[in-house]
């Protein structure tokens, strides 16, 4: 017996520091089978797939609150257009002196070779999983201009001495953060409460991760202000404090094998719960079989679920050689910028070969030496930890209606 449902989705994405999914209009159904185990790990309990299997699927997504592609120059299909467009810089930017701080979103992920299957009241699940996350938030308006006019735009500029208040800015506390990683996982579930129209059902994601690469920016208290000539423009900075630590990437140089790849490892875990309020006349989901009452499989029980789960709770420590965290401290008593030519240094000219040369260079800047930035060895990237909420109502015979919520924690 085959029924067809037809769904509308309302997907509700709470930005803050970063999402943390991919993929919601096949993670939300009915028959999402392995891939709805990302956003509710109770999901496959009870699933309408008794087993299913994924090769490979991947997906991404782009969000800002900066540039955009005027409505007018998109297509209702063009994804190639769209492509074309922003290849060619044929994008605009939302503009205007004074205004609020600028974030933006890239995520890439790639689910592997996984796998789910139903026995009974228990769900199982293994999977393989590789991401990437960059976040860019709280960044100041003239930056974000000035990135996008490649340091050349003159409302912006200011004289040699920076005698211009208006256009001296301050940029502190925006945040850098970026993680790429591995997820070797699986998953258990099983039905909680069963009883009447009342059905609760639990499960757990367990996840071995393997860090690929990460970075982060954090705690800046940074003034800037441009200065420009007949053909060239200066970027001048006054550094009171900068923190960062990195997976130096040079050290991706000379890949040979999978564990190359690797510089950090942790573990991390999802949580989710469901509850389904059936119908109240069985007989819409259950058949006689030699004399056996039987629950049709294909046919949706409940009128109403709600799904509440935590997403992505761990964390990737990065401990080896390439890995570091780095430090320049207003307080520390060898700091001293204007001694040492921070203050009047061309940062946007400064011509940097390597990561160690990115570390090592302005070190010298603020302390005179070399390695006084550096403050460990190590550093710790969490994973983009959300809630979610999700509902499914329906709403008339196969008309149901979907409502995702996911909020970064």
């Amino acid at each position: 017996m085959k029924s067809t449902y037809f769904a509308f989705s309302l997907i509700v994405l709470v930005f803050s520091k970063s999402l943390s999914q991919d993929l919601l209009g096949t993670r939300t159904g009915n028959y999402s089978g392995v891939s709805g185990i990302a956003l509710n790990p109770s999901s496959m309990v009870d699933s309408k797939l008794r087993f299913d299997v994924n090769i490979s699927t991947f997906a991404f997504s782009v969000d800002n609150n900066y540039i955009f592609i005027p409505k007018k120059d998109l297509k209702f299909l063009g994804f190639k257009n769209l492509i074309n467009k922003a290849s060619n810089n044929g994008f605009t930017d939302d503009y205007k002196y004074g205004s609020g701080d600028k974030k933006g979103y890239f995520g890439f992920f790639i689910q592997g070779p996984s796998a789910m299957m139903n026995v009974g009241r228990h769900a199982f699940s293994i999977f393989y999983n590789a991401r990437l996350e960059f976040n860019i938030d709280k960044v100041h308006f003239a930056a974000a201009k000035l990135a996008l006019e490649d340091m050349r735009f003159d409302p912006l500029e200011n004289d040699f001495n920076g005698t211009n208040p208006a256009n001296i800015f301050n940029a502190k506390n925006f945040s850098v953060n970026s993680l790429a990683w591995a997820e070797w996982g699986g998953s258990y579930g099983t039905s909680i409460l069963l009883k009447k129209r009342h059905h609760i059902k639990g499960a757990i994601t367990l996840k071995y991760l393997q860090g690929m690469g990460g970075g982060y920016i954090e705690n800046p208290d940074l003034k800037f202000y441009m200065h420009g000539g007949l053909d060239d423009t200066t970027w001048n900075i006054d550094a009171q404090n900068f923190e960062y630590g990195r997976v130096d990437y040079w050290s991706y140089g000379n890949l040979k094998k999978y564990k190359d790849l690797i510089h950090g490892k942790g573990f991390g875990f999802d949580l989710g719960f469901t509850y389904e309020h059936y119908k109240k006349d069985a007989d819409s989901y259950k058949y006689q079989m030699d004399g056996q009452m039987l629950t049709d499989p294909v046919v949706t029980k409940y009128d109403y679920r709600i799904g509440l789960s935590l997403l992505d709770f761990g964390s990737v420590s990065y401990k080896d050689e390439f890995s570091g965290t780095f430090r320049i401290d207003g307080n520390n008593p060898l700091y001293d910028q204007k001694k040492y030519g921070a203050t009047n240094n061309d940062w946007f000219h400064e011509k940097i070969e390597s990561q160690m040369d990115f570390d090592t260079t302005y070190s010298k800047l603020f302390y005179g030496t070399p390695y006084d930035t550096k403050i460990s060895d190590q550093f710790n990237m969490n994973l983009p930890t959300a809630l979610s909420l999700q509902a499914d109502v329906n709403v008339w015979k196969k008309l149901f209606v979907n409502a995702t919520i996911i909020k970064s924690v």
